[in-house]
């Protein structure tokens, strides 16, 4: 019995030499920020003995989750994360009530047992006592673990200054000594990111500057001090995809409203706490994840203010060139052309516009919307005028033999109202058919440029100062079924390299 007792003892000694707690402090090295929560980087001076250790990192967010914790060394095994942090006033209330209930419900069961004492029946009077005493029993056991979930949380809100701070305990396993620095990697709330960009152009250059702006909102709780900072539009949480497969291409004579669906990804990130107090808006990212670096190293505190970084300045080729769709709205619109733009690594964002050294307001630049050139809308402008109006001897409709035949036609007029040449792209459309059923036949496009898989309609003129161009024609004629519709719908369009997601409007 006696060697049995020395081996207990001797187990429990090597036990406790074995395991040791150790408070480290915080240090940032690097973060990159999502548009929805930040991956945050420790470098870490750790020195441990062999076996069961706990590190604390003190004073982190509170916002950490936990199970997207990583300890990126191979002589340490990452056994538990856990976090100790201040509870919110709500949190207590709750765990107070719940006290009460448990109080009330004991204080019911005792005076149940009082009365007992009027039962003659012994049978049922042992089967009551039974009763009560197994449930007095489980009250008890619930009331005590209460009591203790609220001296816990007590002892926490003196521990910790405010709700966005905690520390994270780790559990760890190592085989051998370890004396070195360790990173350390978690996934937090509360931070995020957009893009935005300068733009400066002179109408009489043919190029222009870009410069890429970042700006970060930290509310993680812990301050980032002089760290390297990155910018993602990956998904943290996004879990590995399946092998890509080409899916049949169908041409349609119906409309196909579950196309946006299936082309669109939506980004899954309830795990992560967002901004509080910030506007979220939806936004396209590319399906292949872009990341972009601070060129030098910054400093954003936790206090929930909105800090903006650049990170480079490009000087583009560009041409301008006027768009309009006079049967949407009869005002151009005045577009920069943008061509080598595109191992930027640009995405979707709102631009601040300089043109002839003249701040003429915000744009959108819609990256996920542009081919080898990029559009960059700079506003309606009246320096070359469009009129559009039907020719109406031209236009008629007619039913016979339960078939109708409609004739649609529409005359435009363009006029440069510029002192310099000006180049004009005027779009308009007529119907596609799918279906043998309906015919549509085009009469008339005046040396236009028709695209027969959409319809589209586009007609391109180099314009001289006051310039003005009649007689643009558009007639096309529709023979269909009275029964049919007289509204034809495309075909599918090729699914998105881009897809949809949210982040802070800043």
């Amino acid at each position: 019995m006696k060697k049995i007792n020395k081996l207990i003892l001797c187990f429990t000694f090597c036990i406790s030499c074995c395991y040791a707690q150790i408070e480290l402090n915080p240090h940032v090295k690097e973060v990159t920020v999502f548009y929805v929560g930040a991956e945050i980087t420790h470098e870490l001076e750790v020195k441990l003995g062999p076996g069961l250790n706990t590190l604390i990192l003190k004073n982190v967010s509170s916002k950490i989750l936990t199970r997207a914790v990583q300890i990126l060394d191979k002589d340490l095994i990452l056994i538990n994360a856990s976090l100790e942090r201040r509870f919110a006033d709500e949190e207590i209330k709750e765990m107070e009530d719940k006290r009460e209930i448990f109080q009330n419900q004991l204080d019911a069961l005792n005076k149940k047992v009082n009365e007992l004492k009027n039962v003659i029946e012994v049978s049922v009077l042992n089967s009551l006592l039974t009763y009560y005493e197994e449930k007095g029993l489980e009250l008890k056991k619930k009331l005590q673990k209460i009591e203790t979930k609220i001296k816990e949380a007590n002892s926490a809100n003196a521990t910790f200054k405010d709700e966005h701070t905690a520390n994270l305990r780790l559990l760890v396993s190592n085989s051998k000594n370890v004396d070195k620095k360790v990173r350390l990697k978690y996934l937090t709330g509360g931070a995020g990111w957009a893009p935005f960009y300068e733009i400066f152009a002179e109408s009489n250059k043919k190029e222009l500057d870009l410069k890429y702006i970042v700006k970060i909102m930290n509310q993680t709780g812990e301050d980032w001090n002089n760290v390297q900072l990155y910018l993602s539009s990956a998904f943290p949480l996004e879990a590995p995809q399946r092998i890509p497969e080409i899916n049949p291409w169908y041409i349609t004579n119906k409309y196909d409203t579950d196309q946006e669906q299936i082309d669109q990804v939506e980004a899954k990130v309830v795990e992560l706490s967002l901004l509080e107090g910030v506007e979220y808006i939806e936004t396209k990212v590319p399906t292949t994840s872009l990341k972009v670096a601070v060129p030098t190293l910054q400093t954003v505190p936790a206090n929930g203010a909105v800090y903006s970084f650049s990170v480079f300045t490009s000087t583009l080729p560009i041409s301008f060139v006027y768009h309009s769709v006079p049967s949407i709205d009869p005002t151009p619109f005045l577009i920069v052309r943008v061509t080598d733009w595109d191992s930027l690594q640009l995405l979707d964002a709102t631009a601040k516009v300089n043109l002839n050294g003249t701040n003429v307001g915000n744009t959108i630049v819609e990256v996920s919307e542009a081919s080898d050139t990029l559009n960059i809308t700079l506003g309606k402008d009246d320096g070359i005028s469009v009129k559009k109006a039907e020719i109406g001897n031209k236009t008629f409709k007619k039913e016979k033999n339960n078939k109708i035949k409609e004739t649609i036609a529409y005359e435009f007029t363009v006029k440069n109202n510029l002192n310099e040449v000006a180049e004009l792209y005027l779009f308009d459309q007529i119907p596609v058919s799918q279906t043998n059923k309906a015919k549509v036949i085009l009469e008339q496009y005046s040396l236009g440029k028709i695209d027969e898989e959409n319809g589209e309609v586009m007609w391109q003129y180099s314009l001289q100062p006051g310039e003005e161009k009649k007689n643009i024609e558009l007639i096309y004629t529709i023979e269909y079924p009275k029964y049919y519709r007289s509204s034809f719908y495309g075909m599918r369009k090729k699914k998105s390299r881009y897809r949809r997601t949210a982040r802070a409007k800043f």
